[in-house]
């Protein structure tokens, strides 16, 4: 391969990229996102439940063994360990949202900081 054919390809691949970045914006400018005021349409079932009566009849050693099953691959679980990717849970239930100093939270979660992890809001 030449220097010449190299170069073309360089400029080939940047082109591209550039290209798919401005109509990415053009896009963007043109077509504003924002949400509807209400869904367009709702699926049964997928209502709010109060999470009492499934507290009443939960197995704390199931769920125990849940937790370390699933959320350990991203969370610490024991109190005072540092943060994996995601915050450290020890503690989670009653604390504010996005309330750990030590992780750095998404924008839509630091938005949430005026609440609660409630078990309402954890299920």
């Amino acid at each position: 391969m030449d220097s010449m054919f190299l170069n073309r390809l360089g400029a080939a691949f940047l082109l591209s990229g550039v290209s798919v970045w401005m109509c990415s914006a053009v896009g963007s400018a043109v077509v504003p996102q924002t949400a509807p005021a209400k869904p367009a349409f709702s699926l049964p079932g997928l209502e709010n439940k109060p999470i009492a009566p499934f507290m009443a009849h939960a197995d704390a050693a199931r769920g125990d063994a849940l937790v370390h099953q699933v959320c350990t691959s991203c969370h610490a679980v024991n109190e005072g360990a540092s943060d994996g990717v995601g915050p450290n849970l020890s503690g989670v239930a009653g604390r504010r949202i996005a309330g750990l100093s030590s992780y750095s939270y998404s924008g839509a979660l630091k938005g949430q900081q005026k609440h609660f992890w409630s078990d309402q809001a954890l299920s």
